[in-house]
């Protein structure tokens, strides 16, 4: 699989982000599908174990031509580690969008959860592309992805 160029990834993280704000901008709000939730509790369970390497292999290819492994690792040991444990986290919206302008073609979920870490609270939201669906797959055989993770 071919990654983007070094000088191609603040392009990419940038289109990222204009993905994040599109779907929250303009998305509709939707219950989770359970393999929507499935995708959402393994990427949350792997961030809370800091398997973040994990987390990088895992991710949709959009993301993984967005930001390089090592890249990935450095953020999140600045911004994740220092959180410390989760404590409790509930869910605040998922919001859904086709085709958001300016951004690779797919459907995107945004998840955002209110999580109490050992350090206070902090709103955490996954991006989740059904990487099934722009391959041809169908919703039942959805393959939801991470595509961006955010945390404030």
């Amino acid at each position: 699989m071919t990654r983007a160029q070094p000088q191609s990834r603040p392009l990419m993280l940038a289109l990222i982000l204009a993905v994040l704000l599109g779907v929250a901008a303009c998305g509709r709000t939707l219950e989770m599908t359970p393999a929507m939730q499935r995708a959402a509790d393994r990427y949350l369970t792997l961030l809370d174990r800091g398997q973040y390497e994990e987390v990088w292999h895992a991710g949709a290819d959009i993301f993984q031509n967005a930001v390089t492994q090592p890249d990935w690792l450095q953020r999140m040991a600045a911004v994740h580690d220092p959180l410390g444990k989760a404590q409790a986290r509930a869910l605040r919206n998922a919001v859904s969008k086709v085709d958001p302008a300016n951004s690779p073609p797919g459907e995107y979920v945004m998840v955002t959860f209110d999580t109490r870490f050992a350090s206070g609270q902090a709103v955490e939201t996954l991006v989740l592309y059904n990487q099934a669906a722009h391959v041809g797959g169908d919703q039942q055989a959805a393959q939801w992805r991470l595509a961006g993770y955010f945390v404030k």
